[in-house]
C-alpha cells in the first residue's frame, strides 16, 4: 500500500476512535464535527488523489459508508457508556443499609 493509503486508513481509524469516545461521553457536536471533517477529507482524497468525479456512484457510496461507519462507532460508544453508567448506578456498597453482600466461600 502507498503512504497515502496508509494515511487515509490511519485517519479513518482515528476518526472512528474519536466517534466511539464521543458516543461514550455523549458529545454529539464532536461526533458531527468528526463526521463532517471526515466527509471533507474523503472528498478531497477522492477528487485530488484519485481524480474521481465527486458525484459518481462509487464516490457517493464511499461517502455513505463513511457516514455509516461513524454512526455505528458513535452508537457503540453510547451503548458501552450507557451499560457502564447503569452498572455503576446499581452497584451495592458495603455502606448501604441492608446492602451487605454475602461473602461466598
Amino acid at each position: 500500500m502507498t503512504p497515502g493509503v496508509w494515511l487515509a486508513v490511519a485517519l479513518l481509524l482515528a476518526g472512528l476512535a474519536i466517534c466511539v469516545w464521543a458516543g461514550y461521553r455523549m458529545r454529539p457536536l464532536v461526533f458531527a464535527a468528526v463526521t463532517l471533517g471526515g466527509l471533507a477529507a474523503n472528498a478531497l482524497w477522492m477528487v485530488a488523489g484519485l481524480q474521481a468525479d465527486p458525484l459518481s456512484p462509487h464516490a457517493l457510496m464511499a461517502q455513505a459508508s463513511l457516514v455509516l461507519y461513524t454512526v455505528v462507532s458513535f452508537g457503540s460508544g453510547w451503548l458501552i457508556g450507557r451499560v457502564r453508567r447503569r452498572f455503576i448506578a446499581t452497584r451495592v456498597d458495603e455502606d448501604t443499609p441492608g446492602g451487605q453482600v454475602p461473602k461466598t466461600e
